[in-house]
């Protein structure tokens, strides 16, 4: 659940703060009141890109930040994979300037752009007219199958480990035969290059 969300220097917005409480919030308004910047703004938050002419003053620092309440055991556990610090909730903060820098704070740790993506999968949902895009999102669809099989089936954690065990020890092995199979083609060609040498060594003595 989002608890609230901070959005400075952002499109027309120059400082907002909002609350959300348990339970349905409605955000209403008329034609150009900054709705969809609100949504812009949580949309960076999950990872999105951000454009250049959304700084409202290119002179100063755009901030956007969010405070989540975690209800996810998937989230918090892949907080702990990036060995990210976390209690009951979790700060997401993107700080952006217009010579192109951009800074992501995930409890005032610095992550990755592709960290934050992954980790915003798990976060919030957001259910608009293109949502059936994600259907195209292999890492959503993973996500998707993983929290379906851990809810039906008791002893899929352990089966997952497992497999990823064993996918690793697959991955190390392949790349053990595609050396051996460069170093077999280097010493193919070292013989031909010897027979070339040969050969030309035997029509040098004939010559002679």
């Amino acid at each position: 659940m989002i608890k609230q969300i901070i959005i400075k220097n952002y499109a027309i917005i120059d400082s907002l703060e909002i609350k959300f409480q348990k339970g349905f919030t409605t955000i209403t308004g008329e034609t150009g009141a900054g709705k969809s910047i609100i949504l812009g703004a949580l949309n960076l938050l999950l990872g999105s890109r951000f454009e250049s002419i959304n700084f409202k003053d290119k002179s100063r620092k755009s901030i956007i930040e969010g405070e989540f309440i975690l209800s996810n055991n998937e989230m918090k556990k892949k907080l702990s994979e990036y060995d990210l610090d976390f209690d009951k909730e979790i700060i997401i903060r993107r700080e952006f300037i217009f010579q192109g820098k951009s800074r992501i704070f995930i409890n005032d740790t610095p992550v990755k752009l592709d960290v934050l993506k992954k980790l915003s999968l798990s976060l919030v949902d957001i259910h608009s007219q293109h949502e059936n895009l994600l259907l195209t999102n292999n890492i959503f669809l993973i996500n998707l199958l993983d929290q379906f099989c851990a809810t039906s089936f008791t002893d899929f954690r352990s089966i997952l480990s497992d497999y990823k065990t064993l996918f690793h020890h697959y991955i190390e092995i392949k790349s053990k035969i595609e050396d051996k199979k460069r170093y077999i083609h280097q010493d193919i060609n070292l013989d031909y290059y010897k027979n070339i040498i040969n050969e030309f060594n035997e029509i040098s003595n004939d010559l002679s």
